[in-house]
């Protein structure tokens, strides 16, 4: 979605409202849990109201006209179930940290308004949710006769002044040449216990696996996968096979840009991951939408 339309929606909460019900995010419409008539949608408040007139019986046992004034918020049943700041506030943050990718909380502060605590927690969500859609739940790679680039790298690990040693954390990926498909997944380590496994579960069998001389992929073979190496120490394209990492390996650049450069916390690099992936495989323009199809009301019950 491009800033000036964006911008002309965020504008009013009607507007919002509007632009997320055509976007299948929340109900279109309500009935009255008392009387069961169709609600109206009171736009400066956000919410469904039922202003309907009924019949009950008061102490007496006498029938008296009643009337009804049963509300309920219009994102009842949504993502945004619970919200407890402004909708345009929010609407922007998703915004801005669903179209870039060095999105820094300052930033978002700066842009929104928020405070820190809740830009922590509505990014978190995102992530989370994005995880549902681009973490590992995704569609196995590969098949017959199609490549698949595996390899392994160390995020995060480095030293410090005074030589004390940060240790990082161990992810495998694997990207599938033609469709640009691809995971990235933390393991505890590089051997062959761990990355034959991780193979297994997010590669076809008869997918052709191309990778480095790394021993822990070693036996693959074995597994119903035709393996193709490459010896980095003499060649970045094997001579004989022309066997190559080159995609998966403009991916862990692609990433080492994408992280801060503090690093990132293990209990939240899954959901990077899941963020970089889900940046990654969505043009900027459509990441929006994208994120706006993953919450859509009729596949949300949160």
């Amino acid at each position: 979605m491009k800033n000036k339309l964006f911008y002309h929606i965020l504008s009013s909460e009607r507007r919002i409202i509007e632009f997320l019900r055509k976007s299948g995010v929340v109900a279109t419409h309500a009935n009255c849990d008392l009387c069961g008539k169709p609600m109206k949608t009171d736009w400066t408040r956000g919410e469904f109201r039922c202003r309907q007139t009924r019949y009950v019986e008061n102490r007496n046992r006498k029938r008296v006209r009643k009337q009804c004034d049963t509300t309920v918020s219009v994102y009842n049943g949504s993502w945004f179930s619970g919200k407890k700041v402004k909708i345009q506030k929010l609407f922007e943050l998703i915004f801005l940290y669903c179209q870039n990718q060095n999105c820094t909380q300052e930033y978002l502060g700066y842009q929104t308004g928020m405070s820190d605590n809740t830009i922590s927690y509505w990014c978190r969500r995102i992530r989370e949710t994005i995880s549902m859609e681009y973490g590992s739940n995704s569609p196995m790679l590969g098949g017959e006769f199609l490549h698949v680039e595996v390899d392994e790298a160390k995020l995060g690990g480095r030293k410090l002044p005074g030589g004390r040693e940060v240790k990082g954390q161990w992810v495998a990926a694997c990207i599938e040449r033609d469709s640009g498909r691809f995971f990235i997944i933390p393991v505890p380590n590089r051997s062959a216990d761990t990355l034959i496994p991780f193979i297994k579960k997010y590669v076809k069998p008869d997918t052709v696996i191309v990778s480095d001389c790394w021993t822990g992929y070693k036996g693959l073979l074995r597994e119903g996968y035709p393996h193709l190496r490459v010896n980095h120490k003499f060649c970045h394209v094997n001579p004989k096979n022309g066997a190559h990492t080159q995609k998966v390996e403009r991916l862990w650049r692609s990433l080492r840009d994408y992280l801060p450069d503090n690093g990132v916390k293990k209990t939240t690099l899954e959901g990077e991951l899941s963020r970089f992936k889900f940046l990654k495989l969505n043009s900027r323009q459509h990441r929006f939408e994208t994120f706006l199809k993953i919450i859509q009301f009729n596949n949300n019950s949160a």
